[in-house]
Parts: structure tokens; sequence; C-alpha cells
């Protein structure tokens, strides 16, 4: 009886969540109609709902957790939520949290997990006092002040750390949390670090069950209070176990009731005036672990106040001021910016330390030690390095967030603002000239190549993954000539082109064995001189084009052994691209500095298919746009090559051209004559790639000689639209620039020619990547280099 009132119970938990509201701007349709179907009230079953979930935590994987696309993570939460009530497993909704942050459905889970969690039942259990003994505690030179009880008119009135004792008196946490308290939640599941810091080698995350957290790696090796045995794990717990900055008291609500948010927290500050800064309720993270564990010497963008319920903190902080003697450690291998933390480990080895960082012994310092019932207010900026000297549990409050969350202390751990650099690659021995993204897949990336700059020597087409432990590079093709660009077939998902030196298109079919797929499956190789560009018909879908230094721009067909048309540009043809909004549109940019545009709907005596020829020299100079169209024999700027060039993805008539000249003019179609509608200047040198967003219509990246990538809006955005140049505050005027264009940012982390780039065309609005004759991939979020 008690069995079917419970299935009744989580049957009509899922009839309640059937019936939920639509959420505001519904993303999980992005999803998808095959993948919902699986996820109907007549199709459910808890193996489609697994299948649901491997997809989705397959694409969780794929970016850094702030960047994973809206709507997987709500897939993931909805598919562990169904299968949590269908299997009556909370499992699920704990995974559904840590991985997928709730996405839309934290009320709900809030809600049905009073209802299917079955607490443990509370045991005596104290702290073992052997755990409660401190490990050693270093002499405090320069002890930081004590204050009992500080009123929060001084408080305001903060610059310098202090430790505020007699202010967390009234919590119940002081009082309820003993083990046997905590173990109630036993089952519930945790993400822990592994190590003793995250700046170490072997450092890692893993998600276990907070009881085995607890038994295994906190009341491991003593006997329990209570006189149980011996802490269960003993054997397996070697290695240091922390659960470090998680949102604890979000996933288990009871928790949270045992705690106060201090009244310091919405003290206004006397440096500010912003008023609805302070209103808001700071993110509250916990930090549980043994002895030992530590906080290497970083700094956060955001006030912090770490308030001390059980054990004892040895804390040292340094100013703002004494950045540069820190040693900063900047950006690490893989991309990863860890400018925020130091590389010195400030208790190591004093001689090494010496020897390694000799400005870091005249850094002024404070420092003291955090009892039970006692909070540490440090001001933003500070530099503060932590060490547990026993077992200890410390809950902090982040005071009046005046910047994003430091998104590189726990990777878990979501953050608005994104690093400058995400994730770096090394084509070793090979400089690469093109960089796409696949169109089918948010996760690969493929890259054109060539040996001594592409002079002499073999080409090399490398197909790159993006996973959680950096780019990894799958595999890669090796050609006879150098290889100067590609792209992704628009039909067959694993099928690419590539443009070779030896006057020869390549199709490589990425999907086959290593043993079969060593090869081209198809060759075309019909130029005579160097294939500079390739490019698939975007809405056509079954043809494909290749420019050439013979003059010349061809047509074919995957399925045909031979071109099907052959459309003379009667000079070096750097750039030729298919529209992205009619199957018979086609371009290319010259070196004869023109910009050709083909329709294929016109007899092909009709100029061989011809219909506009721009000359891009021959346009109005910048101040004179809005005036009377000038004649190309009046143009002010002598003819130079067209390197590149690119249609706009939302406005069919608009279209991007740069080249030597370094400038990057945008032309409207319907008007040719009139000249360019924008001019963007800024490079120092030739621009060699251009591409236009795929999701918002003003944005424009570019790739120069100059060794930089810039971000640009040429200004046709309305105050109405959506736009990543809205959130740029302090976006400029273009030096020499027109019609309302702007740099908005500029990426400067290649050091040699930048050859490639391209947009993701899946998530959120922002991520690039980048390739140069450095050797170098980046993988980037344009927004962390806006100004």
């Amino acid at each position: 009886m008690r069995i079917r009132q419970e299935a009744r119970e989580l049957q009509s938990l899922v009839d309640t969540f059937y019936a939920l509201p639509p959420i505001p701007s519904e993303s999980i349709t992005l999803c998808g109609p095959a993948v919902l179907s699986l996820m109907t009230p007549t199709e459910i079953t808890i193996e489609r709902l697994n299948d649901v979930l491997h997809l989705a935590h397959t694409q969780l994987q794929v970016f850094p957790y702030a960047d994973v696309p809206l709507q997987w993570r709500r897939l993931y939460t909805d598919a562990a939520i169904l299968k949590a009530l269908l299997a009556n497993d909370t499992e699920c909704l704990d995974m559904a949290v840590i991985l997928a942050g709730a996405a839309g459905r934290r009320a709900f889970i809030e809600t049905i997990m009073p209802v299917m969690e079955v607490g443990e039942p509370e045991k005596a259990l104290q702290w073992p006092v052997g755990l409660r003994e401190e490990t050693s505690w270093p002499d405090l030179r320069f002890p930081i002040r004590l204050v009992d009880r500080m009123g929060l008119m001084e408080f305001s009135r903060l610059t310098q750390p202090v430790i505020i004792t007699g202010s967390l008196e009234h919590w119940p946490a002081m009082e309820r949390w003993r083990p046997g308290y905590l173990l109630r939640h036993g089952h519930r599941l945790v993400p822990v670090e592994t190590g003793r810091s995250y700046t170490d080698d072997g450092w890692g995350q893993r998600i276990m069950s907070f009881r085995e957290f607890v038994r295994s790696h906190i009341l491991c090796s003593t006997p329990l209070a209570n006189g149980e045995g011996e802490g269960e794990g003993a054997e397996e717990n070697s290695q240091t176990v922390y659960l470090a900055q998680h949102n604890l008291f979000a996933q288990i609500p009871s928790l949270r009731e045992d705690i106060c948010i201090p009244d310091y927290c919405y003290v206004s500050r006397s440096d500010t005036d912003d008023e609805e800064e302070t209103t808001m309720d700071p993110l509250l993270h916990a930090w549980f672990g043994p002895a030992s564990t530590i906080s290497p010497l970083h700094t956060d963008p955001y006030e912090n106040l770490l308030c001390q319920v059980v054990g004892r903190k040895y804390v040292r902080l340094y100013g703002p001021s004494e950045t540069g003697k820190l040693y900063a450690r900047g950006v690490e291998e893989g991309g990863v910016d860890m400018g925020n933390t130091s590389r010195v480990d400030v208790e190591g080895d004093v001689e090494l330390t010496k020897r390694e960082f000799p400005m870091f012994g005249q850094a002024r310092y404070v420092e003291g030690v955090l009892g039970e019932g006692e909070c540490l207010y440090i001001p933003t900026g500070w530099w503060h390095y932590v060490r547990s000297l026993s077992v200890s549990f410390s809950s902090c409050p982040q005071a009046h967030q005046p910047f994003p969350t430091n998104p590189t202390s726990l990777r878990l751990i979501s953050s608005p603002s994104p690093p400058l650099i995400m994730l770096t690659h090394q084509t070793k021995g090979f400089n690469p000239y093109a960089i796409k993204y696949s169109p089918f897949y948010d996760s690969r990336l493929a890259v054109a190549s060539s040996a001594n700059f592409g002079l002499v020597g073999n080409g090399r087409l490398s197909i790159l993954s993006l996973t959680p432990q950096g780019i990894v590079a799958d595999r890669h093709y090796d050609t006879a000539d150098a290889l100067f660009d590609l792209t992704f077939s628009e039909a067959h998902a694993n099928q690419l082109l590539v443009a070779c030196g030896d006057g020869s298109v390549k199709l490589f079919d990425v999907g086959l064995s290593e043993e079969a797929g060593g090869f081209p499956v198809a060759v075309w190789k019909e130029h005579i001189r160097e294939v500079f560009c390739v490019h698939w018909n975007l809405v056509g879908k079954e043809t494909f084009c290749s420019g050439s230094w013979d003059g010349g721009v061809k047509i074919y067909n995957p399925h045909r052994s031979a071109s099907l048309l052959t459309l003379p540009t009667h000079s070096c043809t750097y750039s030729a691209l298919w529209s992205p909004h009619s199957p018979s549109l086609l371009s290319s940019a010259s070196s004869d500095s023109h910009l050709r545009i083909f329709d294929l709907r016109t007899p092909p005596s009709a100029a061989n298919h011809l219909t506009l020829s721009i000359p891009i020299h021959g346009s109005p100079s910048p101040s004179t746009i809005s005036k009377t169209p000038l004649s190309p024999s009046s143009s002010s700027s002598p003819p130079s090559e067209a390197l590149t060039h690119d249609w706009n993805k939302y406005r069919p008539e608009t279209v991007a051209v740069a080249g030597v000249d370094r400038l990057i003019r945008v032309f409207d179609l319907r008007n040719p004559s009139a000249g360019p509608v924008t001019v963007m200047a800024g490079h120092d040198y030739a621009i060699r790639k251009i591409a236009w967003s795929p999701h918002l219509s003003d944005l424009l990246l570019s790739a120069s000689y100059d060794m930089t990538c810039r971000l640009w809006t040429d200004g046709s955005s309305s105050s109405s639209s959506p736009s990543l140049s809205s959130i740029s505050s302090q976006s400029f005027p273009v030096d020499g620039g027109s019609g309302g264009a702007r740099l908005l940012g500029v990426f400067p982390h290649h050091t040699e020619f930048v050859t490639g780039v391209d947009w993701c065309l899946f998530g959120t609005e922002g991520w690039a990547a980048s390739c140069g004759w450095d050797e170098r991939v980046f993988v980037w979020d344009v927004r962390g280099v806006m100004r």
C-alpha cells in the first residue's frame, strides 16, 4: 500500500512538471524536435531519458560551464527531473544542480526535493578530538586588527582587512554543525576538489556523496566520539579532498536556514553611490575540508566576508599595492587566465622562494588566525592566502559584488565574465592559414596549415575537438603541398574540403577509420596555380567553389569528377564565397582590387554570369561618404590587393571587403556606385581575413598581419536590436572611420601574422577561433577583449 501511495505521489509530481508554465525566452526548443520527442509524456521511459542525459552531458563538457549553450543545460535539467521522479532518485536532482545549474527549474527542484528526500537519522556524532587539534601555528609577526562586534558605520569606512569577533553567535550552525547533523544529508551528491591546492600538479575535481566525503576524508582513521568504529575509507584517503567554493546552501536549503547573511553585506560602501548593488543578496559559498587544505595566494575582484563556523584557519593578506612583488601567473598552458593567482607557495621552501621570487620577501602583509564564530573582512583586490589548521567549515558571502565572480577559482562555478583567452593549441611545425568551426558540431574545429609558411613543403589538415581538458587534436591529414584554406561540407557532417598549393581541391572524410581515412576521398585538380580559397554553398548545399591565383573561380558538385563551370576573374583570386542568402549568388575578391558578384541565374553569355564589378580602390574617401559619389578616376587611394571579403548573414545586400590597404569597406550592393556605406580603419598592416557574426548583424571580426584580431561594429544596429556592442561602455570611434563604425576590442595574443578567424555558430554570441603563423590556435570569447 505504501509503495503504491509513493508511486501515485511521484506520478502526481510528473504531471505537475508537465503542467509548469513556459519559461520566458524558452531555449530548450533549440535542441530540436527529434530530441524533445523523447521526453513527451506518451514516449518517456528511463532508457530514453538516459539517452537524453548522455546527449546533454556531452554538450556540457564541450565548453567552460559559463558558456555552455543554455538549451543543453535546460535539456539536462528537465531530463534529470523526469528521471528522478520516475526512478525516485534524488541523485539525478543533485546532478541537475551541480552540472546544469538547475537551469530554469531551481524553484521546482527545491519544491520536490523535500517530498522525495529521505534523510538519514541523526546520530550523536561529534567532531573527534584528534581532528580538532590544530596543525602548527605560524608566529604572527603582523597581526590583523581584531574588533569585537564592529558597528555598521565603522564597517562602512573600512579599507583594510579586519577580523570581527562575536558577530556569528546567533547562527544556529554554531551549535548544529556536527558530523551527525550534517550526515543527515549524506546521500546528497557534492562536487569536491582533489589535491592540496588548485595550483598543484594532479589537482582535479570529482563528484561524490556527502556521506563518502565526510566519513572518508573528514572522519577518517579516527574513532568517533560516540565510540563507533574507525571512519570509513581510511585506506583510500591519502589524497586531500576539499569541498571548496560550492553553493551548498542553494543545493541543501535546510543548511541555508542554519546561517544568516551578516548585516555588513548590505552596508552601502562610502566609495560608491550604487544603491542597487547593495540590495542584492550576496552569493553564499561553502568551504569544508580537513586540516592543511589551502587556498593559494590569489585576489578577487569583489569584497569577501569569510565566516568561520567549525575549526580554525591561518590567513595572510597583501594589499593591491604589493601586486608587483607577488609574481602573478598570467595565462597558463591550456589558455586559462590565472592572472589572479600568485606563483609563490607562501609557506613553501624558504630558500627556493628567495631564489626564484626575490622580491616576494619585500612584500608587506598582515596575518591572523580566524577562529570559530569570527569573520574576516577582505577588501576588493587584496591578495589572500588561507590554510586550514584543523577540520574547517566556513561560509563566505560575497558582499557588494561590483565585479563578476573570478572564473579561475573553481571551474564548476559559473562566471558571467569570460577570461580573455579560453583555450589554445599549437600546430607544431606547421603554420596555419585558415580555421573553421564545424556547422554540425560545436566542439569541432579544423585548421589548414603549411610547413615553412607555405613556401615549400607539406600541408596539414588538423581536426580538433574542444574538451574539458582543452583543445585535443583528434587526427590530422598530411598533403604533399601546402594548404591555404578549408571549408566544411554543408551536406555531410564528416566531410570537408581543402585548397592546395598544387592546384588541387581535396575532399576528406573524418568519419572513416584511421586505416581508410588517411587519404582524400576525392580530388579535383583543374587549376594551374595555387588554390587559395574554397567555400561550400550555404544554401544549395550540393555545390562548392574554389578560387585560384590562375585568375579563375570554379564551381563543382562533389558527386561529379570534373568542375561544372569556370568564372574568369582575370586576376589572382584570394577569396571566393557563396551568398548565405541565395544558392545562385557567388562573389570574389581579387588582386586587381575588385569585388565581383556572379549570378548563376543569368545566361552564361552575359559576361560569364558577372553582374557587378566594384572597384574597391575607387570608392569615395571616408570624409565624403555622405556626399556626391566619386568616380573611380577621382579616388584618393591607389589600387591595392583585396585579400578577403564576407557576406553579412542578416542583410543580403551587404558585403564587407578588406585587404592590403588596411581598410575594411562595407558595400551596399543595391547602390555600389555610391561607394562604401562604412569604412573601418585601425589595423597597422594588411587584413588577411574578415568574418561577419552569425548572431548579430552589426559585428565583424578581422585578422591582420599586424598580429591582432579586432572586433568591430559597423554602426548599423538600431538601439532596439540586441548587440554585443551595447555592453561596451567605452567603445570608441574608429580613427578615420565612417558610418558609425566603432572598434570594440583588440585580441593581441598572436605573435605572428594572424591568417584566420571564424565565429562559432552555436551557443552564446561571443565565441571565436583564430590562427596564425605563430603555430597557435586560440579559442576565445570576444566579450573578454571589449573595452
